[in-house]
């Protein structure tokens, strides 16, 4: 770990400032990882397993026009953010899938099949703009309004 860290920081041309942020990201300490996922705590673990296998099965049939949101536990995406509504502008079928991935990616074979937009705010500008995203709808829920 320490020689990649000196290799990007003589190698690689960026302000120290976000040299040492790419360091940070990409030199993940498995040794952390491997205590949360001691032995001690599989059962909580597959627990966690079976109530996200749960979530990712229960299917919803969504229509042009649907708000909804991620369920909690499968976003996969930066954007929308967990609990920011977005609209269904789109049902693909078939789905398409991104051919660019290879099986070592989260997103491999992953359907992409609906479309959904969002309203991003622009401070700079003070304007709303709409922004879509094409979605594994195995991730989403209805939004309710409380």
């Amino acid at each position: 770990m320490e020689q990649f860290k000196e290799k990007v920081r003589e190698n690689v041309v960026l302000p120290d400032e976000i040299k040492e942020k790419f360091i940070e990201l990409f030199s993940e300490d498995d040794q952390d990882k491997n205590k949360y996922y001691s032995s001690e705590r599989q059962g909580e673990i597959v627990h966690i397993l079976k109530q996200l296998h749960k979530k990712i099965t229960d299917s919803q049939d969504f229509r042009i026009g649907d708000i909804v949101q991620w369920k909690q536990g499968l976003r996969n995406k930066k954007r929308p953010y967990q609990d920011e509504p977005a609209i269904v502008l789109e049902i693909l079928d078939p789905p398409i899938f991104d051919e660019r991935q290879d099986s070592g990616s989260t997103y491999f074979r992953e359907p992409l099949d609906i479309v959904v937009g969002i309203a991003d705010y622009s401070e700079k500008e003070d304007s709303i703009s709409l922004l879509l995203f094409h979605v594994d709808k195995r991730r989403f829920q209805f939004l309710e309004i409380k």
